[in-house]
């Protein structure tokens, strides 16, 4: 697999199939910076662990990605969430998630999809 080529990764979203997610927002900012073209993305990440600075936010900036579901992933700052997803991804036009409507995860997720259409 050639990582800058690669346009579709899809790693399993599917809570119950596995174990919590040990991936971070800095563990997608590094995918983003070695996959370019990458279009469509199926990635869990727990927004909690570490930070990601706004200088590195920028090394990305223009990236092509389009699509992210974030299947299950845990959020506690959905500001900081959007922010990152607007930073990072200029041209990102879908966000899905699966949490049940009456999830907190489900509100704060819904307000990072609002942020981002706007943004």
């Amino acid at each position: 697999m050639a990582w800058p080529l690669l346009e579709t990764l899809c790693v399993n979203t599917d809570p119950i199939a596995s174990p919590p997610p040990q991936t971070s927002l800095k563990g997608l900012l590094w995918l983003a910076t070695y996959s370019k073209q990458l279009k469509s993305l199926e990635f869990r990440f727990d927004e909690t662990c570490g930070q990601v600075l706004l200088e590195e936010m920028g090394t990305t900036a223009n990236h092509c990605l389009l699509f992210l579901s974030v299947g299950s992933s845990l959020i506690e700052n959905p500001d900081k969430v959007a922010k990152f997803l607007a930073c990072t991804f200029l041209g990102l036009s879908l966000l899905m998630f699966s949490h049940s409507s009456d999830d907190i995860n489900h509100e704060r997720w819904s307000k990072v999809q609002a942020q981002i259409q706007f943004a």
